[in-house]
């Protein structure tokens, strides 16, 4: 194996990987049917993808060439975003609040920042 492929063997071999793990049925779900309504299930998929490689130093060449090192980093999140609702010929979509109470507090915080902020200048 050429040591210019070796990286593109690595990215190929977890590619393939995630792929395999990946189908439009992860984006949207198999149909529930329920009350003569159809739901199907939709999420958001995010992926996260890093990959490096290099060779040894001079003092560490053998026939072969420089020993060469690789590593490939992969995070996957899928996450429940609502259900897209079939019923009587009518199409709706139900979302789901998936926010977190740390996540809100983090979104309203700049306005309890202010709010404090504007408090103390009025004391003064």
């Amino acid at each position: 194996m050429e040591k210019d492929n070796k990286i593109e063997d690595i990215l190929k071999t977890s590619i393939d990987k995630v792929k395999s793990m990946i189908s439009t049925s992860t984006i949207i779900g198999e149909p529930i049917i329920f009350q003569n309504k159809t739901l199907l299930p939709v999420t958001k998929f995010t992926m996260g993808f890093v990959s490096g490689g290099g060779e040894y130093s001079v003092e560490k060449q053998n026939k072969q060439g420089y020993p060469y090192t690789g590593g490939v980093g992969t995070g996957v999140n899928v996450t429940p975003i609502g259900f897209i609702c079939m019923s009587q010929g009518k199409i709706n979509f139900i979302k789901i609040d998936n926010t977190a109470p740390l996540e809100k507090f983090i979104e309203i915080l700049p306005k309890i920042a202010d709010s404090i902020s504007e408090t103390i200048k009025d004391i003064k």
